[in-house]
């Protein structure tokens, strides 16, 4: 099991260095380690925690963490649920959303640690798990349902989660469940066969990119947590900006590239500073070339004007010019 979380933290953080390598660190630490020294918080990542921490205690029921791909719900959801876990709090995680009723009951079932016989229809999984959440209310002890990818679940799946936030005992909801997922999740509960739901959603929170400042501060951080070699010049963290536009999985994409969070013993500071230059000068030429044509004819312009031979002639230029035109042109392409 432990196994399984560690490389579970570093996937989800993107970490080339394992920061758990020696044997004697148990489960508590790995999540003390992983988690709290690992995880870049942000205003609104630590906002958006504190407000879903404050809706679980006060039993409101429904949340929705939404936002775009890459810009880090998973990791908040992964950080979420161990600092839920820490404070005794029971929780189920769901990571595969394409599920009908009966494999999403089995599916949260088992992630509560529930052991029943097979075979059990939709109905008497749903009795199975009032049983449980009810044990527990009595006991004192909350429930979390933590449901990531949700902007793939079909409708059936959204209803049995409207179902089991029905159950209630005294008044109170016996489950707090948190919905993550892609903008597309909140456009599909505000159809009218999914209102009843909608309606039931007492907390909506969205997560954005990275500022420029954030980005800055997440690469310097993320380095320094690798125990990378590299460093990045102000010029240089303005391109990274420049091509990433705030978002972590690009940036954490662009550093990982060729070596600048992995901490190499032979390596030397400026080969690991060249490797991350080349990527960041690459990934801007990849972008350039899956746009439209006008893009591809500006890209070569820009090569004839310094007479070289498309993007890869561009090494030859200094540092400073190459980050100068990465960033020219990305904000070309964000024109067209």
């Amino acid at each position: 099991m432990q196994e399984i979380l560690k490389k579970q933290a570093i996937q989800s953080y993107q970490l080339s260095d394992d920061p758990l390598s020696t044997p004697e660190h148990s489960p508590l630490f790995l999540s003390e380690i992983t988690f709290k020294d690992h995880f870049f918080e942000t205003n609104s990542a630590k906002k958006i925690i504190e407000s879903i921490h404050s809706a679980i205690h006060e039993h409101k029921g429904v949340f929705l963490l939404s936002g775009e791909s890459g810009v880090g719900k998973t990791t908040l959801l992964l950080h979420l649920e161990f600092k839920l876990k820490s404070q005794d709090i029971i929780t189920a995680r769901i990571t595969d959303s394409i599920l009908n009723e009966k494999e999403l009951l089995e599916k949260i079932a088992k992630g509560f640690g529930l052991k029943h016989r097979p075979g059990l229809t939709p109905s008497h999984l749903l009795i199975v798990l009032r049983t449980f959440l009810l044990h527990q209310f009595k006991q004192g002890r909350k429930c979390v349902i933590l449901v990531d990818e949700a902007h793939d679940m079909g409708w059936t799946a959204l209803d049995t989660i409207r179902m089991l936030t029905d159950m209630k005992s005294e008044g109170i909801k016996l489950v707090q469940i948190i919905l993550c997922g892609r903008p597309a999740l909140l456009e599909r509960l505000q159809m009218k066969r999914l209102r009843k739901l909608l309606e039931k959603i007492t907390l909506n929170a969205s997560m954005a990119r990275f500022t420029k400042s954030e980005t800055a501060e997440y690469a310097t951080f993320m380095l320094a947590k690798s125990k990378s070699r590299v460093s990045l010049s102000p010029t240089e963290l303005d391109a990274l900006w420049a091509i990433s536009k705030g978002n972590p999985n690009m940036i954490n994409r662009l550093l990982q590239g060729n070596g600048a969070m992995t901490q190499q013993q032979h390596a030397t500071q400026g080969q690991n500073q060249q490797d991350l230059f080349q990527k960041l000068n690459e990934s801007s030429s990849q972008s350039s070339r899956r746009t439209n044509p006008m893009q591809k004819d500006l890209k070569n312009w820009w090569g004839d004007f310094f007479g070289v031979k498309g993007m890869s002639g561009f090494a030859g230029l200094g540092l400073v010019v190459v980050f100068a035109l990465a960033t020219v042109l990305v904000w070309i392409a964000s024109l067209t």
